[in-house]
Order: C-alpha cells, then sequence, then structure tokens
C-alpha cells in the first residue's frame, strides 16, 4: 500500500517529522509539497469572484491544464497527481497505471491537504482517505458546495480528525456530513483505542498546547500517551487488510477464470 501525505498551508511535509517517521513506519510513504504557497481561500479572492475553491483544488491536484479558465499556472508535472505518480513508477516500475497505483493509496491530508485529498476521493477510488483538521471551506461564511458531490471513494474508507477546540471544526463536520461521514466519536484522555478506530469522525478533546488545536494529530506525543501514533498504526493496518483482502479476491477470481485443464 502506498501512503500519500499533504501538507497545510505554508507547510512543508517537512515540517511534519514525527507525522511522516510514523507513517513511513507503516508504509511505503510518499509526499508532495506545493509550487504554490498559499491558502485556497486567498487563491479563489485573487483569482476569482465567485467560490471557485474547487476548481483551485483541483488545479493543484491535476495541473491548471485540466481546468477551463485556469489562473494558477501550476504544471502537470508539479501537481499533486503528477508528482505522485512520478515518485510511486521511479520506484516500483512505469507500467503502473493511474488507476492502479491510486486504488492501492491512503491518501493523508492536513487542514489544506485535507481539502485536497477530499476531491481526490470524489474523483477517484482510493484505498483509503485520512482527513486531519479538514475541509473547512467555506465563501463569504457559507459552506462551499462541492463536498456534497458524490463521492467515488466508499464513504467507509474515509476518515476525519478534529480538535474540538479548532475554529474551524464546526466547518469541518459540516463537510463529514456531506461527504458521508455518520460515526462520529468523541475522544476524552481515558478513550480506548478500540473506542475510535472504526470511528468515521473523531473529535480530540484532550488539552493541547494554546494555539495547537488546528495540528491536533499531526502533533509529537512525546509529552502525552502514544494514542496518536497508535491509532495512525491501527488506522493504517485497517486498510493494509482491506486491500490484503481485495487482492486475495481478484486472485481467486483470476483462477477462477482460467480454463480448465483438459484430461
Amino acid at each position: 500500500m502506498f501512503i500519500l501525505f499533504l501538507p497545510g498551508s505554508f507547510r512543508r511535509s517537512s515540517d511534519y517529522l514525527w507525522l511522516g517517521t510514523c507513517l513511513a513506519d507503516n508504509g511505503d510513504y510518499y509526499f508532495v509539497d506545493y509550487p504554490l504557497s498559499s491558502t485556497v481561500a486567498k487563491l479563489n479572492s485573487e483569482h476569482f469572484d465567485s467560490d471557485a475553491l474547487l476548481q483551485v483544488r483541483r488545479e493543484f491536484i491535476y495541473g491548471s491544464s485540466s481546468q477551463p479558465n485556469s489562473r494558477l499556472g501550476i504544471t502537470y508535472e508539479e501537481s499533486i497527481v503528477g508528482t505522485f505518480l512520478a515518485q510511486v513508477r521511479q520506484r516500483h516500475g512505469f507500467h503502473l497505471s493511474e488507476r492502479d497505483i491510486l486504488l492501492q493509496t491512503l491518501v493523508v491530508g492536513h487542514s489544506q491537504g485535507a481539502g485536497h485529498a477530499a476531491v481526490m476521493a470524489i474523483d477517484f477510488e482510493l484505498c483509503g482517505v485520512l482527513l486531519i483538521a479538514g475541509p473547512a471551506d467555506s465563501y463569504q461564511q457559507f459552506p462551499s458546495e462541492w463536498t456534497r458531490m458524490k463521492v467515488t471513494t466508499p464513504s467507509s474508507r474515509l476518515r476525519m480528525f478534529i480538535h474540538a477546540e479548532d475554529r474551524h471544526a464546526r466547518m469541518c463536520l459540516h463537510h463529514a456530513t456531506m461527504l458521508g461521514l455518520k460515526r462520529i466519536d468523541v475522544l476524552t484522555s481515558s478513550t480506548s483505542l478500540e473506542d475510535i478506530l472504526f470511528s468515521q469522525v473523531v473529535i480530540d478533546t484532550r488539552p493541547l498546547p494554546p494555539l495547537k488545536s488546528h495540528d491536533c494529530l499531526t502533533l509529537d506525543p512525546e509529552m502525552r500517551d502514544d494514542l496518536n501514533g497508535l491509532y495512525l498504526s491501527g488506522l493504517i493496518g485497517h486498510y493494509q487488510a482491506h486491500l490484503k483482502s481485495v487482492n486475495s479476491k481478484l486472485e481467486l477470481s483470476r483462477v477462477d477464470s482460467l480454463p480448465a485443464p483438459s484430461l
């Protein structure tokens, strides 16, 4: 299974030392840093006079040439999908198709990256998606409409992790509902891993340092319990088991379709 991490605004993947190490320890890890350092909302306001947040995100994901009336000048080679596919093929072979790669990919996104991951889940069938502190897209104080679109990745493979004190938490919960996430559980200091591992939305209420609520699951838990690491490892293991089951069924189907040996 491939694990793709997408960072938040004004951040690079190297800023997430603990999270990157945790993801790399549990799978075939990749990351993409964006060619533009800005927020999706700011780019929308600078280049469009309406809610074009979905277009801005798709220019980041697929390159500007993928969108009519494109404004950002992002090449396919700089885009999230273009960069990620090139990385995987460089490591595993250029015979792998886009669909083959994405079906085996868990996309983990933080903040801006969570919104990109959600759009990818709408457009493709992915192995899984973990949305951390996002998406929280709004235009003129109203929720953006794009999360109402049909999601190609089954909602059972989508997860969201937010902190109750994050100022974007309510908007994130709105978008979680629009994406079809229904099972919501609250994480407290006494919650066990088993209580949240299969939750679609986890709302963390554990105390965090001031102004750190938006970083929640990305934080190094050195001074806290190790539930963050256990949760990530358990969730990745769940998706790996799903992928193994799918591959086993495909192999059985392939064997069953072979012609019977002649006697």
